[in-house]
């Protein structure tokens, strides 16, 4: 993933941070090809509103390994410990970390840590959050492998109820509430998408029983044609952790591209780590700064992914 400028945003119990990534080196020449010597991956946090300011360093050394021209940007590797520091799971783990271990946000100090230093404790944070990433009670569980899923374009007006009814479960799931939306709301909302334009689309997984576990609902953007806009995305929370989601995702850019949309886009609450990080592990890039959203007033950031000619 190449690097952005500028600082991204993370939110985390509705407490916005801002943090970037960096590299710096030396260079030295004797006559022939450029070394690099002191390869660093520098990860720098701060809080909106609080005066701390917390930075990570990752230093090449033996058994650690950086960005070097061979590893990818971001990745760093300490013994059999590996880190994407693009993603945003990953920086809100490391950040847990360092605030576990005493950085204070509102402390006007300058704080430096080592980042080999947590590396280890932050691999067992993610490893302990996919664990403890299950459906909520009472819904059914989906083990299917994820080349199990088949995901087509849906005839119209097929799917609409399934898909409906999966968008109302799954925010009220996202949100932490018990109050789902009942289908005579939750299909409008769908179904609105669909017969916005000809060229809308509904994009439904289904398991080898024909059962719809994920749908995405897209729509050609109004001052632009050649923009598909993903209206809605989601996937049946029995469903969460079995693949369904990547494989919409893997799937979603040829159906746009045969469609003729040249670009796609979409937007995710940023306190929705697990969905920014999809759409990130699928070359979705951030567009533009994140903005609140007019109701429910959660920072929203728009994405946006280049498709390949069908």
């Amino acid at each position: 993933m190449p690097r952005r400028k500028g600082a991204r945003v993370l939110v985390v119990d509705r407490v916005t941070y801002r943090w970037s990534l960096s590299h710096r080196h030396r260079v030295e020449h004797d006559g022939g090809p450029p070394h690099y010597h002191g390869c660093t991956e520098r990860l720098a946090v701060r809080r909106d509103g609080a005066p701390g300011r917390l930075e990570m360093l990752f230093e090449a050394g033996p058994g650690r390994l950086v960005p070097d021209g061979l590893l990818h940007s971001g990745g760093v590797i300490h013994g059999e410990d590996y880190l994407n520091l693009h993603q945003p799971r990953v920086v809100r783990a490391l950040l847990d970390e360092a605030l576990a271990r005493g950085w204070r946000p509102t402390d006007p100090a300058h704080v430096t840590l080592d980042g080999w230093m947590l590396c280890t404790a932050v691999v067992l944070r993610l490893r302990a959050a996919r664990r403890n990433s299950v459906a909520p009670p009472g819904l059914r569980p989906q083990t299917r492998p994820m080349t199990s899923v088949r995901v087509q374009v849906a005839g119209h007006g097929e799917h609409l109820d399934e898909a409906a009814t999966i968008w109302a479960e799954a925010t009220a799931a996202r949100d932490g509430t018990t109050e789902v939306a009942p289908l005579s709301l939750a299909r409008p909302v769908i179904e609105q998408v669909t017969d916005r334009s000809p060229r809308s689309m509904l994009l439904v997984a289904l398991d080898p029983d024909g059962v719809v576990l994920g749908f995405a609902a897209v729509e050609p953007m109004p001052a632009d044609g050649s923009t598909a806009d993903v209206r809605y995305l989601a996937v049946h929370p029995g469903s969460w952790g079995s693949g369904v989601g990547r494989q919409l995702m893997l799937a979603l850019p040829a159906h746009l591209a045969v469609a003729g949309f040249t670009h796609g886009e979409l937007d995710v609450y940023l306190d929705n780590p697990r969905a920014v990080d999809l759409y990130e592990r699928h070359g979705w890039l951030p567009s533009g700064d994140p903005t609140p959203h007019p109701r429910s007033g959660r920072l929203e950031q728009r994405f946006r992914l280049e498709l390949q000619p069908a």
